[in-house]
């Protein structure tokens, strides 16, 4: 069972599909999930980047704390990889993003299954409305 789903986050319409779906599975299966934001470093501010992943967080049954990780030299699919093992997570769900590099990346290396989710995913004709706010911002 997927009691601990780790939901990396770009905050691209991908990873907004991504974690409406890590949600609508995580309240099927009576699991939690984790958001996480890996930034390369200088992007943002810390207190923006954190209020965005609390947003997610509000989104989702038994939401676990976001986590704001810093690649420090490392690529963005070993911090994933990384925290997941250290939060010991079930399942990685994650969007494609622009051009799907740090999924592969992830699906090439993960000890736990991975599931992608597709740009042109659509749990519903529109995304509910609490997600439409996501993409908006």
């Amino acid at each position: 069972m997927f009691r601990t789903i780790l939901v990396p986050t770009d905050f691209s319409t991908s990873s907004i599909l991504a974690a409406e779906h890590a949600c609508r599975m995580a309240r099927a299966i009576g699991g939690g999930v984790t958001f996480l934001h890996v930034t390369p470093g200088g992007h943002g501010s810390e207190a923006a980047l954190q209020a965005r992943l609390q947003a997610f967080a509000g989104n989702a049954r038994l939401a676990r704390p976001p986590l704001l990780e810093a690649a420090a030299g490392r690529d963005v699919a070993s911090v994933i990889l990384d925290v997941a093992a250290e939060r010991r997570a079930d399942l990685i769900v994650l969007g494609t993003g622009r051009v799907g590099t740090v999924a592969r990346a992830v699906l090439a290396r993960a000890d736990v299954p991975v599931q992608v989710v597709p740009r042109q995913f659509q749990l519903h004709r529109q995304p509910d409305h609490r997600w439409r706010q996501l993409l908006c911002d």
